[in-house]
């Protein structure tokens, strides 16, 4: 992109054409052009997203304007809406979407027959029945309408864009796990199942908590939507395929956080207790990954306290965002994580999902993948001109990552940078979760170790939301 831009200014001055020459190497098969395209198509998304959620202006009869080009209500013709359009219009229940919020300006009422976020429902149910259509057209089996919505290729069959089976095989030489995380990146994760459940007739009902928190509970589908991660297609379709097998989604409060603005979706696998997709996983498919105890983390500033007495020590932390969103499934494993938003649409969860007993193993040799390629960096290998030679240290923790340092010249500095781009290297730019990345201080004395100004307290509420 840098060559074309200078060839263009080039040409602009001396009349040339040298930016043709660029513009005949590009193809859209060539892997760095996909990548930029995808990241396009993702940001396109999102800002409809942010669009639907924007401020709403008031209606142009709330407020009067000078403004002498502004047309007065009194001008405007009163139209009625045609019936055939308002039986076209998507419905929630008994609600149905004002047609004020088809309009850029869109709707301040509060009707109680209209649902609270209606432009977003219209954006929903517009894609669902358009890929439906496309599917139903061309007849497409599950797998090949998987293959569609990740934009799987015979060049490109990588089910999640942002994976790279090629470099991850080239930095994670030594890993143990390193064959597996390049399947998974390749194809997605596979199971085989000790005795498969049978395909579902009709979808089940979500737990109640969906529509106690209705309004958090369609924000969390819209945003599996967008990235990609849930493929939303109409109920007749997804029954049509006869593979699916539905179980109910939930809502948990999270601590301290209002439940009416964010909650934790849950997919309930477990449900119902002897048939459910979790009873009928094969445990011995599961990878068998070994966590270091916590105490290697004590052991590390005890030694740091030996060799640098009087130098403070730091343990920062930081999370995966959207942790399992970034491994994906195979269409076969994902026929097992389907669920329903409401009685007309279908959602197939299509990377690993909070609820399934896989879910942490599986994200777990991701995570031990950016742990192996933080431990394998010091502040010389990042920076040539830095002395400091010695391995920086890493544990981790399903998602949660943890470095422990001395504050030393650019050590914390080059280590939090480790930690992001081995985030990035291994799960894509989007991984990076900065706003849930926290410095703690340390100061150790002969009695032990203990945390300053009630930082420990801060640091065993965050675990504990984590486990809970």
């Amino acid at each position: 992109m840098e060559e074309y831009r200078s060839a263009s200014e080039q040409d602009v001055r001396l009349g040339s054409s040298t930016r043709s020459t660029i513009t005949s190497k590009l193809s859209l098969q060539d892997p760095d052009l996909q990548s930029v395209l995808y990241i396009i198509q993702s940001e396109r998304l999102a800002a409809l997203g942010t669009a639907a959620s924007a401020p709403r202006r008031p209606p142009y009869h709330s407020a009067r304007t000078s403004d002498p080009f502004r047309r007065s209500d009194t001008t405007r013709a009163k139209r009625k809406t045609l019936r055939e359009v308002i039986d076209v219009l998507p419905r929630k229940g008994r609600q149905s979407v004002c047609m004020k919020h088809l309009s850029a300006s869109g709707c301040a009422s509060k009707s109680d027959d209209r649902p609270d976020d209606a432009a977003k429902l219209f954006e929903e149910h517009d894609i669902v029945v358009g890929f439906s259509q496309i599917v139903k057209t061309l007849k497409l089996s599950l797998q090949e309408a998987v293959a569609l919505w990740r934009n799987e290729s015979e060049s490109d069959s990588r089910p999640y864009k942002a994976l790279d089976p090629r470099w991850l095989d080239i930095l994670l030489h030594g890993y143990r796990y390193r064959l597996s995380v390049v399947k998974t990146a390749t194809h997605g994760v596979t199971h085989a199942f000790t005795s498969p459940q049978e395909a579902d007739s009709m979808p089940v009902s979500n737990h109640k908590s969906s529509s106690q928190y209705t309004t958090v509970f369609i924000r969390s589908i819209r945003e599996g939507q967008v990235d990609g991660t849930y493929m939303m297609v109409t109920m007749d379709v997804a029954l049509a395929w006869s593979e699916l097998r539905f179980s109910p989604f939930g809502c948990v409060p999270k601590p301290r956080v209002n439940p009416q603005i964010e909650t934790r979706l849950i997919h309930d696998l477990s449900w119902p207790d002897d048939s459910s997709v979790n009873a009928r996983s094969t445990q011995e498919e599961l990878p068998s990954l070994h966590f270091a105890p916590v105490s290697h983390i004590a052991q590390r500033i005890e030694d740091l306290a030996t060799r640098y007495p009087g130098k403070r020590i730091k343990i920062l932390k930081g999370d995966v965002k959207w942790a399992f969103r970034n491994v994906p499934v195979a269409a076969s494993l994902a026929a097992h994580f389907a669920g329903s938003c409401n009685a007309d649409t279908a959602v197939v969860v299509l990377s690993l999902p909070f609820g399934w007993t896989g879910s942490s193993a599986h994200y777990g040799e991701f995570g031990g993948a950016i742990s192996f390629m933080v431990s394998r960096e010091s502040p010389n290998l990042m920076d040539p001109t830095d002395p400091d030679t010695d391995p920086l240290f890493s544990y981790v923790w399903v998602d949660d990552h943890l470095l422990v340092e001395i504050d030393d010249a650019n050590r914390l500095m080059l280590a939090e940078t480790a930690l992001k781009l081995s985030m990035m290297a291994t799960l894509g730019p989007y991984a990076i979760n900065d706003k849930n990345i926290l410095a703690v201080v340390y100061q150790t004395l002969r009695t032990g170790t203990r945390m300053e100004h009630g930082q420990e307290d801060r640091l065993n509420a965050h675990y504990r939301d984590h486990q809970g």
